[in-house]
């Protein structure tokens, strides 16, 4: 309960709210919410990303300019309880490192999730219609001009990371099952 009233009021303590009217709203938008459902996921023991003081780091693909400044700004004035590493379209071995792998719809599309493949415990998210049910964790649509979210449980469980049950209550859906 404390998990989803702190996340409901975080939100509503944006200084924008988390609505999708101009491309560069979008972006924030979006980077607001990617950074922000960090904090409701939990890493493997071990992992670094299960180490509370390491850096989490978030890559972002996409071929949006509007979508880098966005991260970038959040970087430098969002002070989130862990520092954030941010890298744009990564591959290959690269992947490795990052924690949290963001797909904005402006990616290109050959970047699939099969590509993210080479990410061990990475959270998932992406904007691209069908992410979750294609695989994806977390996918973020808009619905009425705001920016909500979809969770494909199974994939999260199946990369041994959890998402807690109370931001699971502010998603739109939940998958239980394959």
């Amino acid at each position: 309960m404390a998990a989803a009233a702190l996340l409901t009021l975080w939100m509503l303590a944006l200084p924008q709210p988390l609505r999708a009217q101009s491309p560069g709203s979008d972006a924030n938008a979006k980077a607001q919410l990617v950074l922000a459902f960090t904090r409701f996921v939990e890493w493997p023991d071990g992992s670094v990303a299960g180490a509370g003081s390491a850096p989490l780091n978030v890559c972002v693909t996409h071929d949006s300019p509007a979508l880098a400044a966005a991260f970038q700004r959040l970087a430098e004035s969002v002070s989130p309880a862990r520092a954030v590493s941010q890298r744009f379209n990564v591959t290959g071995a690269a992947a490795r490192a990052c924690h949290v792998w963001f797909i904005d719809a402006s990616a290109s599309p050959s970047v699939t999730l099969s590509a993210l493949s080479a990410a061990q415990a990475a959270l998932t998210m992406g904007s691209t219609d069908g992410f979750a049910r294609l695989g994806g964790m977390v996918e973020i649509v808009i619905v009425n001009d705001a920016l909500r979210f979809d969770v494909n449980l199974p994939a999260v469980h199946a990369a041994g990371l959890n998402i807690r049950p109370n931001a699971l209550r502010l998603a739109r859906s939940v998958r239980q099952s394959r």
